[in-house]
């Protein structure tokens, strides 16, 4: 019994060894993939007080192929003028005020950013007004001369359902979608990196009405103001 337990010791020895091998032989088939860019997905939209998990996809070097990477990075993010965001190592990331946010995400000596947007969830109404008070906030009509133009400053204000289901405000110029249609699109614009938004007429502005549409992530509300330039 004795004699057969020695003769198998150095058949595992040996066994084990060549398992060991194969290991590192199989690695060295399948090496880790070396990457030429990275993405972001999906763009970041954050609701305030919850999460939204990014993802990190890599394009392997010499190749057309993309890969999710799914550890190993750096996420970090940059608040915005309002916005501001905390996320993990894991690209989980958590909205803390409403407003623009970037993402980004460092692997391999690469970087890459996606801007983004920490959005108030169950918005129940949109409101653009010359005041950011919600009991005169009303769409008006501001009217602005075609010579030597001007500037009109709106803000947008909505109303949500907060955790304990009261209704409140909240400013959300920076964090919405501003678009401007009328007889000719280059002659208003409006700059939203701030509160109020500061709408301007160029000097010698094509005259008519110019609808102001502000529209906001994850609803199909929207709210209008018009500019006449008369």
């Amino acid at each position: 019994m004795s004699s057969t337990k020695s003769k198998l010791r150095p058949v595992c020895a040996l066994a084990a060894l060549a398992t060991l091998a194969l290991a590192v032989s199989c690695r060295g088939f399948f090496p880790a993939n070396t990457y030429s860019a990275l993405a972001i997905q999906p763009t970041p939209q954050v609701p305030l007080g919850s999460t939204e998990g990014l993802q990190l996809w890599g394009t392997i070097s010499g190749t057309s192929n993309t890969s999710q990477i799914t550890s190993g990075a750096n996420w970090t993010i940059t608040t915005g003028t309002t916005g501001a965001a905390t996320i993990t190592n894991t690209g989980v990331a958590t909205g803390k005020a409403p407003g623009a946010i970037t993402v980004n995400a460092t692997f391999q000596g690469l970087t890459t950013s996606a801007t983004g947007v920490v959005f108030i969830a169950d918005i129940t109404s949109i409101c653009v007004s010359d005041t950011n008070t919600s009991a005169t906030c009303q769409p008006s009509t501001e009217t602005i001369p075609s010579s030597g133009g001007g500037t009109a400053s709106l803000y947008a204000i909505a109303g949500y359902t907060n955790a304990q289901n009261q209704s409140e405000i909240q400013d959300i110029t920076t964090s919405a979608t501003w678009n401007v249609s009328g007889p000719d699109t280059t002659s208003v614009t409006c700059t939203t990196t701030s509160s109020p938004a500061v709408c301007q007429v160029l000097d010698g502005a094509t005259t008519g009405s110019y609808i102001i549409t502000v529209s906001y992530p994850q609803t199909a509300i929207t709210a209008t103001n018009t500019i006449k330039v008369d």
